[in-house]
């Protein structure tokens, strides 16, 4: 059973809605604070948590909060997720994933 899909008819109307605030975040002026996101290629969302997020070519991703467009990191060892203001780097892996992403 697949976990994300890319494909918009298998969205709901919440889901949809979710993916108008992603590109008004992303073209309004002053909305888009990712630093490590390039842009929009495609559009995902996870089945099992119902998270739409934007993808870019090098497979970041990005969320909005409170209507601002953010990075979304996620560690690949341990599975922690949040942006920048809220991601916990007390964990090495976490740490070290983190400051990998954003010094690159």
């Amino acid at each position: 059973m697949k976990i994300i899909t890319l494909d918009l008819s298998e969205f709901g109307g919440r889901e949809k809605c979710m993916v108008r605030d992603i590109l008004n975040a992303y073209l309004a002026p002053g909305k888009n604070r990712t630093k490590v996101f390039s842009g929009i290629t495609t559009i995902a969302f996870n089945l099992y948590s119902g998270t739409v997020v934007a993808v870019d070519e090098w497979d970041f991703s990005a969320i909005v909060v409170d209507g601002e467009l953010h990075d979304l990191f996620q560690c690949h060892e341990c599975g922690q997720e949040g942006i920048t203001e809220d991601f916990d780097t007390s964990t090495k892996c976490c740490s070290k994933y983190f400051k990998k992403v954003t010094e690159s």
